[in-house]
């Protein structure tokens, strides 16, 4: 059975779910949990279209472990830049609001 008929399984589904959801826990278990749905969702988003452009995936095991490490770095980048332009917008914000002599 090929990858894009196991797909259309639900017992499939489920098994990738609980593989990702143990990948996200075991490596990044400092994710909040809307992070770890984010990750979670844009790894079968990723594998879906792989799938659907008819890519072979040789290895899904290690394709998984693969795509939920580099998608949860992409979400924790995300965190930085959201944190570093907050703080930047709350510096302005203060110094904005200094008395001007």
């Amino acid at each position: 059975m090929d990858l894009e008929s196991l797909f259309g399984t639900r017992e499939f589904l489920d098994e990738l779910s609980v593989s990702i959801r143990n990948i996200i826990l075991s490596s990044f278990p400092n994710l909040t949990s809307q992070e770890k749905e984010e990750v979670d969702i844009d790894v079968k988003l990723k594998l879906w279209k792989k799938v659907a452009r008819g890519k072979k995936i040789d290895n899904l095991r290690s394709y998984l472990w693969r795509v939920v490490y580099t998608t949860a770095l992409d979400v924790i980048a995300e965190r930085r830049t959201i944190f570093r332009s907050t703080k930047l917008l709350l510096g302005q914000a203060e110094t904005e609001s200094w008395p001007k002599n």
